[in-house]
């Protein structure tokens, strides 16, 4: 169907669902392996079609910054989003934190609104300067009477028992 081809070779995602499911380190695994078929101008070693699509789309962002011409906006941000990025991240010195507790306690569920409404409006008013980040310190006293404290315990109650 050309209208699908189209809207792929804009290299965007061939499903009609906007999900992405993947191996959780595929941003960096990706990378080489597309930096090397740029290199080499074989596709033969990326993974999918998908891989095939993003190679077509970087592959005539370069062309067109090799010849001159103005490149094509979702060509760029395809590799700028993923090459560039990526390449920039992996050789970054990034310590990366998984996070020990996915789920949700009975206070969460009542409480969380109102927490994070409070943390995301103290982080609004330091970075516009209304408050300084001294004003820190007494957002998380009142977060912790709020209900945090409370979170917090049932968390690493939930963490321990694993």
């Amino acid at each position: 169907m050309k209208q699908f081809e189209d809207y792929k070779s804009m290299n965007v995602g061939g499903s009609p669902l906007a999900i992405n499911i993947d191996y959780y380190d595929a941003f960096y695994r990706n990378v080489d392996i597309m930096k090397e078929a740029l290199e080499t101008v074989d596709t033969s070693k990326l993974p999918s079609n998908e891989d095939l699509t993003a190679y077509n789309s970087y592959k005539k962002f370069l062309d067109s910054k090799k010849n001159g011409e103005t490149p094509d906006s979702n060509a760029w941000a395809g590799y700028t989003s993923s090459i560039t990025t990526a390449s920039l991240v992996k050789a970054s010195n990034i310590k990366e934190v998984n996070p020990l507790f996915f789920g949700s306690t009975a206070s969460m569920t009542l409480k969380w609104p109102t927490l994070t409404k409070m943390e995301l409006e103290m982080y609004l008013k330091i970075i516009t300067g209304e408050q300084t980040p001294d004003a820190f310190d007494k957002f998380v006293e009142s977060w912790n009477k709020t209900g945090g404290e409370v979170i917090t315990k049932e968390v690493n109650e939930a963490i321990a028992t694993k």
